[in-house]
Parts: C-alpha cells; sequence; structure tokens
C-alpha cells in the first residue's frame, strides 16, 4: 500500500524562487494522486480477474455436474466480492445440489436481498417452500418477476396447482401452455402441462399429453407418476398402482417415497397395503 508523508510543505523566503518550489509541490502532489489512482485500479482489476477466475470455474466445474466443485468455487467468488447477486445465487444452486441445504437458503436469501428479484434465488427458495408444503409462500415470492419464463415459471405452475385458490387453476394452464410453446420437447414443461389438464379436469388433453411425455423421454419417471396422479383423479386404483410401480422402477434411486406417500391425488389409496409397501409405510 502507498504511504505518503505527513511532513508539512513550506514555501522558502530566501534564496530560490517561491513559484518554482510552488510548483516542485504541486507537481509532487500530483505524482503522489497519480500513483494512488494506479495502485486503485490495479487492485480493482486484480479482484475482478480473481472473480472472473473463480466463476468461470464454478461454471465449468457445474457443466460437468461436479456440484461440490462448483459449490467450493463459487464461494470463493462471493468471498472476492460479497456484493455480487449472481455469485450468491450460483453458489445457492450449487449448495443445494451438493446436499448442502442449509447454506443454499442462506446464499438465495443474501441474493434477495441484493437483488430482490433475482430469478435463481427466487426460483429456489421456491421449490424449497414447495417440498414443504408452504405454496402460498412460493406465489407470493415469484409473482415477483415479470413473466416468468423458464423453469421459474415451472415452479410457479406447480405453486398455483398445490395451493388452488381461486383461479390459481386457470392462470396454472396458461403459464404451462406457455412453458409448453416454449420448450415443445422438455419433460419438465409437459408434466406441468398435463398436472394443469388433470386440475380442470381436461383428462383426455392429459391422457395425450402425459402419453407424449412418455413416448419421448422412456427414462424419465414423470410420465408415469403424471399418468398415475390422472389414473387417481379419475379413480381408477389399479391403474394408479400400475403405473406408480412403473415410475418408481423408472426413477431408481432418485424414488422419493416420503414425497409419493404426501402427495394428496394418491389419499384415497393411503391405506391399502400396496400402496403402504410401495411408500415403505
Amino acid at each position: 500500500m502507498w504511504r505518503f508523508s505527513t511532513r508539512v510543505w513550506k514555501v522558502p523566503t530566501t534564496g530560490g524562487s517561491p513559484g518554482k518550489t510552488v510548483a516542485r509541490v504541486l507537481h509532487s502532489a500530483k505524482v503522489a494522486r497519480s500513483f494512488l489512482l494506479l495502485s486503485c485500479l490495479f487492485a480493482l482489476t486484480s479482484c475482478q480477474s480473481a472473480f472472473d477466475t473463480f466463476m468461470q470455474k464454478g461454471d465449468a466445474a457445474a457443466n460437468q455436474n461436479k456440484w461440490t466443485d462448483a459449490r467450493d468455487a463459487f464461494a470463493e467468488a462471493v468471498k472476492v466480492n460479497p456484493q455480487s447477486a449472481p455469485a450468491h445465487a450460483k453458489l445457492g444452486v450449487a449448495a443445494w445440489l451438493a446436499g448442502d441445504r442449509p447454506l443454499a437458503l442462506k446464499e438465495w436469501g443474501e441474493t434477495v436481498a441484493l437483488e430482490p428479484t433475482n430469478a435463481i434465488a427466487l426460483e429456489g427458495l421456491g421449490r424449497a417452500s414447495l417440498e414443504v408444503g408452504d405454496a402460498g409462500a412460493v406465489v407470493s415470492s415469484l409473482d415477483k418477476v415479470t413473466n416468468p419464463t423458464g423453469t421459474l415459471r415451472l415452479t410457479l405452475v406447480r405453486a398455483l396447482l398445490a395451493r388452488g385458490a381461486d383461479g390459481d387453476v386457470v392462470r396454472a394452464l396458461e403459464l404451462a401452455r406457455a412453458a409448453l410453446t416454449e420448450a415443445p420437447t422438455d419433460a419438465e414443461s409437459q408434466y406441468v402441462l398435463g398436472s394443469s389438464l388433470i386440475a380442470v379436469k381436461k383428462f383426455a388433453d392429459a391422457q395425450a399429453t402425459l402419453d407424449e411425455l412418455q413416448r419421448q423421454h422412456p427414462k424419465s419417471a414423470l410420465g408415469s407418476y403424471g399418468l398415475a396422479r390422472l389414473a387417481a383423479a379419475q379413480s381408477r386404483s389399479t391403474d394408479t398402482m400400475l403405473h406408480l410401480r412403473e415410475a418408481k422402477e423408472v426413477a431408481g434411486s432418485s424414488w422419493n417415497s416420503d414425497r409419493v406417500a404426501a402427495d394428496p391425488a394418491f389419499a384415497f389409496l393411503a391405506a391399502t397395503p400396496e400402496f403402504k409397501a410401495l411408500v415403505g409405510k
């Protein structure tokens, strides 16, 4: 760090030219200010370079699904620039996918404090709230975003369907159709549209949508699970169990018995031995 003398500059009263002395003093002050400016610029450039490096490392790790590495890189970026909302938001995503949910929630909270409409953080907080059944909080939070798109819009559709207040189902259907128009072969977009069609009791359209999902994405459990919910909405218990077993087989290690058991669509089967065996209850 640059250090400057605190001695007082005095203009001599005898010998030499006072004007020249003052000029030398002023010139020295200008040089000092120039050095200070260059020093500050160098420090800022150095910090920005380090920040960019950590962000790039985090993005590269995330693209390879190396979420622990991504979390660590984004954490370093946040240390360099704690005022960066994107860095906090990405750290939250990486932490969530690395299994560190408390850190994820903390970082998304930091994000919205810096940038209240940050879509990544709002979506993350929304999905977390959905997991604990607080759909109302999700809708209130995501409604802060004007014209939501992508996965944030899908999260909002899920929240509207879960809340089920007046107008929620109709709005969910509109958003789901827009999502599928934007990404016509996306599995989650197809699933939420199917779910929305079930909610408005357009069962034939739901069947067609979910059948197409299953055809296009045979390795995704969403098709079978959606068909199970469709069968449940029509009180077809045998078909419901058939599709649920298929969904469990396709899902493999990602099968979440607790979430399936808590799904209100299957409440009418909760006491049956077959359903209890399926969800391990």
